[in-house]
């Protein structure tokens, strides 16, 4: 067997990666291990204040995560915990399942026990549609006194906002020539999304 072709060396790298994120793994009131639920055995119950936050379901190295997502979901549901995180130890997906418009992606580094409560704040709260932000010439102005956006990045703005609202598209591709401002239009972007 190779190294790290078990799921137990995946654990010790989960571990690490939670202690990293500031979670207690001795303290059962945020980490617990093995849980028995009706569908099955989750690996992890990660919990905040007001109960069950996330599942984390492990996988061997060599398994890709992502594969797991509806075994993790019906420990999710059991538990009545908003989130799935698929990792097997170098790869970590993170799954808001209980919103519709979202599938699972790719994370850095797993979520801390505030990332999380925040989240579960942000579910309660229906999303706003990004065409309800007025983005106007002075829409930079707050952070920065002397940043204008130019009317071509506020027509790009609209068309991403709008085709985030009305066609669900999460990936865009903007091509802009050089000096017209790129890194600014993706910076207010940023803060509308």
């Amino acid at each position: 067997m190779q190294l790290g072709s078990n799921e137990a060396f995946s654990r010790v790298l989960i571990d690490k990666a939670l202690e990293f994120s500031g979670w207690n793994l001795l303290d059962p009131h945020q980490v617990r291990f093995e849980l028995n639920t009706a569908t099955g055995r989750a690996d992890y119950l990660l919990s905040g204040q007001r109960g069950p936050l996330c599942v984390l379901e492990a996988k061997r190295e060599d398994v890709d995560p992502y594969d797991a997502k509806e075994q993790a979901r019906g420990y999710a549901e059991n538990v009545k915990a908003p989130f799935i995180v698929l990792s097997n130890g170098r790869e970590h997906w993170f799954w808001n399942y209980t919103r519709k418009d979202q599938d699972a992606y790719r994370i850095e580094r797993l979520p801390s026990r505030e990332d999380l409560e925040r989240i579960r704040l942000k579910n309660l709260q229906p999303p706003r549609p990004l065409m309800s932000e007025v983005i106007t010439r002075d829409y930079l102005k707050k952070f920065r006194p002397d940043l204008t956006v130019r009317l071509y990045q506020i027509e790009a703005m609209d068309t991403v906002s709008r085709q985030f609202d009305e066609k669900a598209i999460r990936k865009f591709l903007l091509e802009m020539a050089t000096g017209t401002g790129k890194t600014l239009l993706c910076a207010a972007l940023s803060g509308e999304l």
